[in-house]
């Protein structure tokens, strides 16, 4: 292998065996290859004609279907200050003033979105590069009706607890995630948190 772009403190040996692309960034992660969050890129040949044109080869690559072909990242479908993911198709805004949970909530509601939910590590991993600059961050997860649950609704189908958490769903409900924290083994693991304590917060809303 000739060039590879792991990102610092990758690959991990406790992410897995195969390796993921961040397609803004051009990071590399190691990832778990069981992992079915994940988009996908295949390589194929493509066809070289050479005698229509002796100036001028022309290069034909088969066609792709929709929608595995329409990931091209634009942030100008999103809304002010909005970053566009195009894996997942949605939008992401870091907003660093400090407030608490519900507010937190409701601020991205005035933004016509949620809290963030996370449904794949890859995910998290475009937050962190690409949206927050702080350590920690309020994400949508809750514990509501004795039950975790996403503030927008969606699945609980991804989460990444650090061991031992979460600590007290009595006092702490709510939930905060560390994206790049000094001690880089806390790194996107999520932490329950009580819902009035102060944080920063990330957002997640739909294309304009």
């Amino acid at each position: 292998m000739s060039k590879k772009k792991f990102k610092i403190r990758q690959p991990t040996g406790n992410q897995g065996l195969c390796a993921s692309l961040n397609p803004v960034t051009g990071n590399w992660y190691s990832q778990n290859c069981l992992n079915q969050n994940l988009a996908y890129i295949c390589k194929v040949n493509g066809t070289v004609d050479f005698t229509s044109n002796p100036t001028q080869v022309t290069f034909t690559c088969p066609t792709c279907p929709l929608p595995i072909c329409s990931t091209t990242a634009s942030s100008s479908r999103c809304p002010l200050d909005y970053i566009y993911y195009g894996l997942t198709g949605y939008c992401y805004k870091f907003y660093d003033n400090s407030i608490t949970w519900s507010n937190s909530e409701l601020k991205c509601n005035t933004d016509g979105g949620h809290l963030v939910s996370i449904h794949s590590y890859q995910e998290s991993v475009f937050i962190e590069d690409n949206v927050v600059s702080n350590a920690y961050a309020w994400i949508g997860l809750n514990f509501t009706n004795n039950q975790w649950v996403w503030s927008d609704g969606t699945q609980v189908d991804y989460t990444k607890w650090y061991p031992g958490t979460p600590y007290n769903i009595t006092s702490q409900s709510c939930t905060i995630i560390w994206l790049k924290p000094e001690v880089s083994n806390f790194n996107l693991d999520f932490e329950d948190e009580n819902c009035d304590s102060i944080n920063g917060f990330i957002c997640k809303t739909s294309t304009i």
